[in-house]
């Protein structure tokens, strides 16, 4: 089993009739089983032998194994400005913090044109970077496994960027006020 609470605060500040702030402090706790069942580590005799997969031979591997509690902090600010009647720009930055000694930074900035109610265009670009967490290794050394091995690749360190292009189009049902959105996104990321 596994518990996550989370609790929000935020404060929104419309700074002029073009221009909104936006900050965003979030606290999670997780306790429970926070490792993979499927997840192995590769144990290595010496740095040198890296030959052995988790595939075969088995017994150079072990189960993932992480601490069964994880609190995280997150504080971001968001901020959004009108460039007109249909055009505008938004810029974003995240940090985060938790108690495997994991940091995160994420930065991103947008554009968006609306040239009628129903029609959204919108271009945007996404910085992400992380530290690992404190247990993290790519394999152990045999005499060195730790009392929480993980190779799971998303608590390594790591850098992202990603560009989305978005296309989305709203339709009227009926008088009432319910409507559909149909959305296009294509979004690659390195």
């Amino acid at each position: 089993p596994l518990s996550t609470i989370t609790a929000n605060v935020s404060l929104s500040q419309v700074i002029d009739p073009e221009s909104i702030v936006r900050v965003v402090y979030e606290l999670t706790r997780q306790q429970g089983y926070l490792s993979s069942p499927y997840r192995y580590v590769r144990i290595a005799a010496n740095a040198d032998d890296l030959r052995s997969t988790c595939l075969y031979p088995v017994q150079m591997c072990i189960r993932e194994d992480n601490p069964d509690s994880r609190l995280r902090h997150a504080i971001a600010i968001n901020g959004r400005r009108a460039l007109g009647r249909s055009l505008s720009a938004g810029l974003k930055y995240r940090f985060y913090i938790d108690d495997w000694k994991m940091s995160s930074h994420t930065l991103g900035v947008d554009g968006a044109w609306a040239p009628d109610s129903a029609w959204l265009l919108g271009l945007s670009y996404r910085y992400y970077n992380q530290g690992k967490a404190e247990h993290y290794q790519p394999f152990y050394l045999s005499m060195a496994v730790p009392r929480y091995p993980t190779s799971d690749k998303e608590l390594s360190t790591l850098s992202t960027h990603r560009l989305e292009l978005e296309l989305s189009r709203g339709f009227e049902l009926d008088d009432v006020g319910c409507a559909l959105r149909a959305v296009l996104r294509a979004a690659p990321s390195y």
